[in-house]
């Protein structure tokens, strides 16, 4: 994969889609074997799978959806004037949710099977903020976005209603958020904080954070120093204590298809991230 490349592996996430002014989005089955390829004109930056289809982000706003089974562009809409380009997204309860930032505000906007749209202001972070949180993630009836020093936006998907639990309750900002089951963790740097039905029910601080999410069919936390933390919502929420396969320091990791995969070596090739076997006594 070469760098600026958008990916999700064949194994599970299907489409291969890489960024430049003449694109290519690919589709692969289990054993890897390509089914079709198409051609996209423009600059995408993002690609998630909503409603059976691949739908495709452009800088300039416009997103696409794609027929799964043949490649075929089935429709377009633009979004609203944009002064940054649209990312992230996510495909969730039957559409896909894009982030906007017109420079004056932002929104996640809700786009339909139908190509209709829905634009949903969300409070805006400070223009200028270190670890500014860019995800959005999907569960438990809603789309949630981290706001960072103002708290977690929480939309609801049959409503459209927006939410905010502010950094004063939760005690700390929110750099990051995953869904586990009815369970919302949000993370800041250091500090991990469980909500259920939107009450907070108890915080650990492990330590630098360098991931929240599922990894290798557990749930926690991965620390810098490679450790990772499974949780659960009650306290005390640390259930275990776990290596990684990966040493040494890599890149991002990222969820893709319900599994944490990293960037690692200079090639920026993604990897599955693996949890080490539980050492036994004398063995």
């Amino acid at each position: 994969m070469l760098p600026g490349q958008i990916a999700e592996p064949p194994p599970s996430g299907e489409f291969l889609v890489n960024s430049t002014e003449t694109a290519v989005l690919a589709a692969f089955d289990d054993s890897s074997q390509e089914l079709w390829r198409t051609e996209l004109d423009g600059r995408p930056t993002d690609v998630a799978v909503a409603d059976g289809d691949p739908w495709v982000v452009f800088e300039d706003g416009t997103v696409s959806r794609i027929d799964a089974s043949d490649g075929r562009i089935v429709g377009s809409v633009t979004l609203a004037s944009i002064g940054a380009p649209p990312e992230p997204m996510v495909g969730a309860f039957g559409s896909l949710w894009v982030h906007t930032d017109d420079g004056a505000s932002e929104h996640i906007v809700r786009v339909d099977p139908d190509l209709s749209t829905t634009r949903i202001e969300i409070p805006s972070l400070p223009a200028e903020c270190d670890n500014c949180p860019r995800n959005l993630t999907a569960g438990n009836g809603g789309i949630w976005i981290p706001r960072g020093d103002l708290g977690v936006a929480v939309i609801n998907s049959d409503t459209n209603q927006l939410t905010i639990i502010p950094r004063d309750v939760i005690g700390h900002a929110v750099l990051q958020v995953a869904v586990d089951g009815d369970v919302a963790y949000v993370a800041s740097g250091n500090q991990v904080t469980s909500i259920v039905d939107g009450e907070i029910v108890a915080t650990h601080t492990p330590g630098d954070i360098w991931y929240l999410g599922p990894l290798d069919g557990e749930f926690g936390v991965l620390l810098f120093e490679g450790r990772f933390q499974v949780l659960q919502a009650n306290d005390p929420m640390v259930v275990a204590d776990r290596q990684i396969s990966i040493e040494g320091q890599s890149g991002p990791v990222k969820e893709i298809a319900g599994e944490a995969w990293m960037e690692v070596d200079r090639n920026y090739d993604l990897r599955r991230v693996e949890l080490l076997p539980i050492s036994t006594a004398g063995g």
